[in-house]
Order: structure tokens, then sequence, then C-alpha cells
């Protein structure tokens, strides 16, 4: 049948292009061997190891997109490659806090860069320039406990960190 050959193709050309480390390509060429022969075990198992790997590698690839725009001051197109990113689902908070910076400086809507810095705070809670950021928004809001609780929170993971401990102090 055709649509077997064509699987067998596909198949082939994406566990070559998983093997030179081209996951994107390979994820691809997997996805069209899966539709054309959906009853392949072997076909569907490569495919969902290298799915994943391709959207990690998505995402960091829009985040290079996003920096560079940023780097030369398209605050649009930085936006656009965050928010292509943001649709990939990201496990880490870094695109959210980035887009939280943009969305305030270039749209000016604190309410959405408020829950894309919650989001990048609840993915690296151990990131303190994302607790920072959100500490400084909250206290912008008027939201003063909110802010405290964040400040106090990056001065109980380290002592001497000397922006939450002067934003704590201007509380």
């Amino acid at each position: 049948e055709q649509g077997v050959r064509k699987a067998i193709t596909f198949f082939q050309a994406g566990k070559a292009d998983y093997a030179a480390g081209q996951v994107i390509r390979a994820s691809s060429s997997l996805a069209l061997a899966v539709e054309f022969d959906p009853s392949n075990d072997e076909y569907r198992e490569l495919y969902e190891k290298v799915k994943d790997e391709a959207r990690v590698a998505r995402i960091g690839m829009l985040i290079v997109q996003g920096e560079q725009a940023e780097s030369y001051q398209q605050l649009k197109q930085a936006i656009h490659a965050y928010r292509q990113a943001l649709e990939l689902d990201p496990d880490e908070g870094k695109v959210f806090y980035r887009l939280a910076r943009l969305v305030r400086l270039d749209e000016n809507d604190d309410r959405e860069a408020l829950n894309l810095l919650r989001q990048a705070v609840l993915r690296s809670p151990g990131v303190a320039d994302y607790r920072l950021a959100l500490g400084e928004l909250y206290k912008e809001l008027g939201m003063r406990l909110n802010a405290k609780r964040e400040f106090q929170t990056i001065l109980d993971a380290d002592k001497g960190h000397e922006a939450a401990k002067a934003a704590l102090k201007e509380l």
C-alpha cells in the first residue's frame, strides 16, 4: 500500500534526522510516518520520544529570536517570538519573565505582566530575578503583602540579596 511505503520513507528520514541531532525535522517526519501508518508502534514510540525534545528545541529557538529582536529594540518581534514560545508550554519561567517585561514596556499591560510573572515564579521558583520583578510589580500595584512575601522569599534563600533587602526596607 502506498501509505505504508510513505510511512517507511518518513520514518527512515526521521530516524536519520534524529541521529544527526535535527530533532525538529525528525519530529515532523516521524509525525508523518505515524499519520501514514497509525498502527505501527515503532513509529509511534520514536515519535513520542522525539516530540518533547523538538518542543524544547523550538522553545529555545524562539527565545533566541526574541532575545535578538530585543537587542535590536524590535519589541513587537520579540513579543511575537515569546508568545509563540508560550504556546509550546515551556517548563521554565524565562519566557514568561521576558514577555512580562516587554508587555509592561510596550503594551503597558500590568494585568498580563502580573499573570506572566506569577507563571515565571511558579515554573522557576528559585530564580530571584523573577520573584524580584513580581514583588516590584505587586508593590507598584499597591499589593504590599504580596510584595513583602516575594521579597522575604528571596531573602530566605539568600540573606545577602541587596535588591530584595532594599525593596523590603522601602515597604
